[in-house]
């Protein structure tokens, strides 16, 4: 029985130029997120969201990454704000993620979503929608993320 394996760096093949607008932008959006420079979460989840912005169907690896977050994070809606500024400094495609769970430890189950862009048609039946779900098991109760990017 031969196995092989063949490796291949997700963001090998990521250019992108910016003008000097959008410059200006990002190093705006990059103060707003200054706060969360300390964290564990900061520049693993800066290099993931831009994958996810730039690259077609990375649903899984998005919904993967918050799932392992809201494992190891305590403080959820500090994490889930973070998500929410940084894909919006980076005007990435539309996305949809809907979280729900015990935030914060709290005694009931809400739910959030995170709409970024213009949003995810779900009633067209032609649109390209990558979607995955993804369940986090913590010590409160579990998590389940579910995420639509629309790659028009």
């Amino acid at each position: 029985m031969n196995i092989f394996l063949t490796l291949k760096q997700l963001n090998k093949n990521i250019k992108e130029k910016f003008n000097t607008e959008k410059i200006k932008s990002i190093k705006k959006g990059l103060v707003n997120i200054k706060k969360y420079e300390k964290n564990e979460f900061f520049k693993e989840g800066i290099n993931t969201l831009y994958i996810c912005s730039k690259k077609p169907n990375s649903s899984e690896l998005l919904a993967t990454f918050i799932a392992t977050q809201l494992r190891k994070l305590k403080r959820h809606n500090f994490f889930l704000k973070f998500l929410k500024s940084t894909l919006a400094i980076l005007e990435s495609q539309n996305i949809k993620i809907k979280i729900k769970g015990r935030f914060n430890g709290a005694p009931r189950a809400k739910h959030k979503i995170i709409n970024v862009g213009n949003g995810v048609p779900a009633l067209t039946m032609n649109s390209s929608i990558d979607y995955s779900e993804k369940t986090a098991y913590t010590s409160n109760g579990t998590f389940g993320v579910k995420v639509w990017i629309y790659e028009n």
